[in-house]
């Protein structure tokens, strides 16, 4: 049967060579024009910096530094920061370094090192995280890392949860050194307190507990513990523009070794979810972002594979047409914000791939959500800074209770389980978030079909596609017209929004519990394009992922003993 299907696939035509293009984007030549040296972000192409299957995650960090190395020579340069998990560098470079890059084949992509600025009762219950919690789940066991501007861990809102520090900083940690790692680390920054309280009042918000204040109150994951990251630097002149100067800002290269960092000790401290409150630009789609943000996609996907999702906020820009980085990358969880009656504030970003909303306001847009803050006291602040880390915390208390679901599970049953809110300024609807709802989802074992999510044998099966042409990973659409509802045990995936109807590749599942004791999986491509297939057992959270190469061939695949859940 499978080999009768293969055979009636065609072959997809490969495109003729090109000229390579310049792997220098163009903002960066900008920049060189206009300043001696700037800090930018280099993407090593695999198996130029070392063995592929390295022994240790250290060696990656270290061969791409001798990559740069040997590339670079004796042209000036600084190498300031390198990660275990990506293959990417930070580099401060001048004109001349750029154009040994750009001609380079081992150079993949410079993109600049931008700095972020952060976005700027209790809604616990809004979310339904007491349902949650009267289930015996509270984010025990679990934590929450969030980057931003230091932690006040001390703070009674706070005290006892904190497991671990750092601090990565372009203008010094509290040890005068661009690292730290450690208790004292995560301090917030000092140079300016009305933005430096921002990370306390985050952590609050994803797992604070307050028992023994009047009244008593919460934030989302109450049992969870916190990893505290400090990634701010002091910033000046046009790095504050359009705003004023001093100011806070988040280089990018060292929230990426502050992401680093954590994977490197997420399964010491069962990390559930990174929080980050920042971003920085607009882009209208998770293929333009993920293009844009290489470094962002590469390292949210090392995240994702070990089960930790990457919570970011939409930003405060007003945008209705198009989201920040990171909250844009299509591995990411993106978050706007609404007011605790379910609006959805002008400020707030979105576009139709919002992830998710989450309360980032009182009962009016300009009423903050009340948290923690330096000092010991509490305050209200507002925006989509504090709609991220509802969500973070809501992913650990899922996390508690599903500890082998994926990450796109956790999100499917977040959305699932949401209540549609429409932004009045573009129609969008997104789900805002209630968690026990999304445990009802999780527990049901249901899958919710959406135009990049087949659902399939009843919805016990989810799955996600991902292509890559050679110019980046971009999420397939479900083809239309779609399988014929969550019960089908196939469907298929299209590539171009443009013609639905020109499928390119079919998923389709098979109960062979009666067999072999197993579900099967078969494939079928007609592109020789490189993709990506995530299938999920929505009912046990089992995943598993195959794999096509961009080679050209239209081949597909079988698996016999794709999934061992019968008896669930």
């Amino acid at each position: 049967m499978l080999a009768g299907l293969v055979a009636s696939m065609l072959l997809a035509a490969t495109a003729p060579a090109t000229a390579r293009a310049s792997s220098v984007v163009p903002e960066v030549w900008r920049r060189a024009a206009a300043q001696p040296t700037q800090r930018v972000l280099v993407q090593v192409r695999p198996g130029a910096s070392g063995p592929a299957a390295a022994p240790r995650r250290r060696s990656l960090s270290s061969a791409v530094g001798a990559s740069l190395s040997s590339i670079l020579g004796a042209v000036s340069h600084r190498v300031e920061r390198t990660y275990d998990s990506i293959p990417f560098a930070a580099v401060e470079v001048g004109s001349d370094a750029l154009s040994v890059l750009d001609a380079s084949p081992d150079v993949v992509a410079v993109v600049p090192d931008r700095a972020m600025p952060l976005d700027l009762i209790n809604t616990s219950p809004l979310v339904e995280a007491p349902q949650a919690w009267e289930a015996g789940f509270e984010g025990s066991g679990r934590a929450v890392a969030v980057i931003d501007s230091g932690v006040e861990v001390g703070h009674p809102f706070l005290a006892g949860s904190t497991v671990a520090e750092a601090c990565f900083s372009h203008t010094g940690c509290p040890n005068g050194q661009a690292t730290q790692v450690g208790p004292g680390a995560a301090a917030p920054c000092s140079f300016l307190p009305n933005v430096c309280g921002h990370g306390t009042h985050v952590a609050g918000i994803a797992v604070g507990h307050g028992a023994t204040e009047s009244p008593p109150r919460f934030g989302v994951a109450r049992g969870a513990s916190l990893v505290a990251v400090n990634a701010t630097s002091r910033a000046e002149g046009a790095d504050c523009s359009p705003g004023s100067s001093p100011c806070v800002r988040l280089w990018q290269s060292d929230i990426l070794a502050a992401m680093d960092w954590i994977h490197g000790i997420a399964a010491a401290h069962r990390v559930a979810a990174v929080n980050l409150s920042l971003g920085v630009g607009n882009h209208a789609s998770p293929a333009a972002c993920d293009a844009a943000e290489p470094a962002y996609k590469a390292m949210i996907d090392v995240l994702a594979a070990d089960g930790i999702a990457t919570v970011a906020s939409s930003s405060n820009n007003g945008v209705k047409t198009g989201i920040s980085a990171p909250a844009c990358i299509s591995s990411a969880i993106g978050v706007g914000a609404t007011t605790k009656t379910d609006e959805v504030p002008a400020f707030s970003n979105s576009a139709s791939f919002l992830s998710l909303l989450a309360p980032g306001a009182g009962f009016a847009p300009n009423e903050g959500v009340l948290s923690s803050w330096p000092g010991r006291s509490f305050k209200r602040v507002y925006g989509t800074s504090m709609a991220a880390p509802h969500v973070a915390g809501a992913v650990a208390l899922l996390r508690e209770a599903h500890p082998q679901a994926s990450v796109p599970a956790l999100l499917a049953a977040l959305r699932a389980g949401g209540l549609p809110v429409t932004d009045p300024a573009n129609g969008v609807t997104t789900p805002r978030i209630r968690v026990g709802h999304a445990l009802e989802a999780l527990a049901s074992g249901s899958c919710v079909e959406s135009d990049t999510r087949l659902c399939l044998l009843g919805g016990r099966f989810s799955a996600t596609l991902s292509w890559n042409d050679g110019s980046g990973a971009r999420p397939a659409l479900v083809a239309a017209p779609k399988a014929s509802g969550a019960g089908s045990a196939s469907g298929l995936f299209h590539f171009y929004a443009s013609d639905p109807s020109n499928w390119e590749v079919l998923v389709k599942m098979i109960d062979g519990c009666g067999t072999n004791g197993r579900f099967w999986m078969l494939v079928s491509a007609s592109t020789g394009f490189g993709w990506e297939l995530v299938v999920t057992d929505e009912r046990t959270g089992e995943s598993r992922t195959w794999r096509h190469p961009l080679d050209g061939n239209a081949s597909g695949l079988s698996d016999f003993e794709a999934f061992a859940g019968c008896g669930a």
